[in-house]
């Protein structure tokens, strides 16, 4: 005989009711989502719950106050399951290169495949996420949550690149604007329009990065027009952009091997490209500034691998070594280098075509390049 109402045995103690109580709620969520996982929430019903638990519907009804609200209790606990391993992960993700494309799409294509494991829950997240029912009012506090925590590892990230305490309710706002790209992207996925999930989730990779280094750019203490302003005379701005425009003519006006041959070797090209880089950026480089970066170039002579190192106001080119680890490594033919130094084409849209593969800190590789980019 199934049970009618819990807990109705006297000489019981409260703790004990309690524990009852809390023990059948919990056989009634796992029945209601064993039935949503293999048959669909229109199978969910009051009297398929309570059959699958083995008690009277009377009881269900002492937990719940219908089936949405049975369904939201469902969809709470299991965004909440997902919450730590999503945690672990971005910020296992967020210590190594958060901004490393070829991580963040392989988190993206994992994280994707972990949240289809909950499929029916997650239909349900996509469909009443902004409505009224028990079930998005259960949802959008769990969302928030993701939110929250997103926003706490974006400010790490913020932080370290110097943005003032102002720019919070920002950081705030760009990470309520990536939750619900998520969502977007999985209600994609639910409904067949999101094709290759690796080149989606590539695709993912490319609008975080993008939304987070715009962030950043705007956002960073002192702006690159401040620097520039207090530490470079209008004279030597001025001579510095007649450089470059003299640069980008002769880049235009030569091949690589015309380049190469004038150099006197496809590495002497290369260190000459990367002191000029380094005598620009050096005036406006901050004085606590301290980084490695490794340049992967590939030449008509074969790969030149150089170093460029940045140090108390310091910017030294020099041969590769394995000694000091990189910041981060910027990898490109010898063409895409000129055209990015030069000016003839800016380094996001190398990066973007994929002639520029970036590994490390992608943040710190913007910051470097954008400076350049802009004298």
């Amino acid at each position: 005989m199934v049970p009618l109402v819990e807990g109705s045995a006297s000489g019981t103690g409260r703790t004990r009711r309690d524990g009852r109580r809390a023990r059948t709620r919990e056989r009634l969520l796992g029945a209601a989502m064993e039935i949503l996982r293999q048959q669909g929430v229109g199978a969910v019903s009051v009297s398929a719950v309570a059959r699958r638990v083995g008690v009277h519907h009377s009881l269900f009804y002492q937990h719940f106050k219908d089936v949405d609200a049975c369904l939201a209790a469902v969809t709470q606990q299991a965004l909440r399951a997902l919450g730590p391993v999503e945690r672990e992960l971005r910020r296992e993700l967020l210590r190594r290169a958060m901004a490393d494309r070829r991580e963040l799409a392989s988190y993206y294509e994992a994280s994707i495949e972990r949240w289809l494991e909950q499929r029916p829950v997650l239909e349900l997240v996509v469909a009443h996420r902004l409505d009224s029912s028990p079930i998005g009012e259960a949802v959008r506090p769990a969302i928030q949550a993701l939110s929250d925590e997103l926003a706490a590892e974006l400010w790490e990230v913020a932080v370290r690149q110097g943005v003032d305490g102002k720019r919070l309710p920002e950081i705030r706002m760009l990470a309520d604007l990536q939750i619900n790209h998520w969502l977007w992207a999985l209600e994609q996925i639910i409904v067949g329009r999101a094709g290759d999930r690796r080149a989606f989730a590539e695709m993912l990779a490319d609008v975080n990065i993008a939304t987070n280094m715009t962030f950043l750019r705007r956002a960073q203490v002192p702006s690159y027009w401040e620097i520039v302003e207090q530490q470079l005379t209008e004279q030597q701005r001025a001579t510095m952009g007649e450089e470059r425009a003299a640069l980008r003519e002769y880049v235009e006006a030569h091949s690589d091997a015309e380049l190469v041959e004038e150099a006197g070797s496809a590495q002497q090209l290369v260190e000459r490209v990367l002191q000029g880089m380094c005598a620009t950026f050096l005036p406006r480089a901050a004085g606590s500034q301290s980084a490695v970066v490794h340049y992967r170039v590939d030449t008509p002579q074969g790969e030149v691998r150089m170093r460029l190192w940045i140090q108390s106001g310091r910017c030294v080119v020099d041969a590769l070594c394995d000694a000091a680890p990189p910041r981060t490594t910027l990898v490109m033919s010898l063409r895409t280098l000129l055209e990015t130094v030069s000016g003839l084409r800016h380094y996001n849209e190398a990066y973007q075509d994929r002639d520029m593969e970036v590994e490390g800190d992608l943040y710190f590789s913007v910051e470097l390049m954008d400076w350049f980019f802009h004298a």
